[in-house]
């Protein structure tokens, strides 16, 4: 009965620490993930923009600068309120956004406007969504 009991914790626990390893590289698989799929979303954008050459390399340009002053500004903000940091980083994509529109002509300008208006709705859908669930959630709990 021992050996059995022993046996039946060597078995939990090896079951507990594999999980655990598949749950880091996973973790790891989603991160990698997430930048092939930014970079499919520009590829897409590239298209939709009909971007030349030029435009698309001052963009990648643009879009590394970028990543690394938001870098450098989330660093430099950890010790501010919230909201002071929500300003920051609106501001921040404000003059990226002034610079996208520089490289861009009028009629690639009026085409990044809609997709940006597009993507705000999605995200404003998005929110709306999670709000709904996360009030069924709370209604759910006060029920229990």
């Amino acid at each position: 009965m021992k050996t059995l009991t022993k046996s039946l914790m060597l078995a939990i626990a090896l079951f507990l620490c594999f999980q655990t390893v598949s749950a880091q590289q996973r973790k790891k698989q989603e991160r990698g993930s997430e930048k092939s799929q930014q970079e499919q979303k520009f590829q897409m954008a590239v298209g939709r923009l009909n971007l030349t050459a030029e435009q698309q390399t001052k963009l990648k340009s643009l879009r590394e600068q970028n990543r690394t002053e938001m870098k450098a500004l989330r660093d430099a903000n950890k010790d501010k309120t919230k909201e002071a940091k929500r300003k920051a980083m609106q501001e921040q994509m404000r003059k990226m956004d002034a610079q996208v529109m520089a490289i861009l002509d009028s009629k690639q300008q009026e085409l990044y406007k809609q997709m940006k208006a597009e993507k705000k709705g999605e995200i404003k859908k998005n929110r709306q969504e999670k709000m709904k669930m996360r009030e069924e959630i709370e209604g759910e709990e006060e029920i229990l």
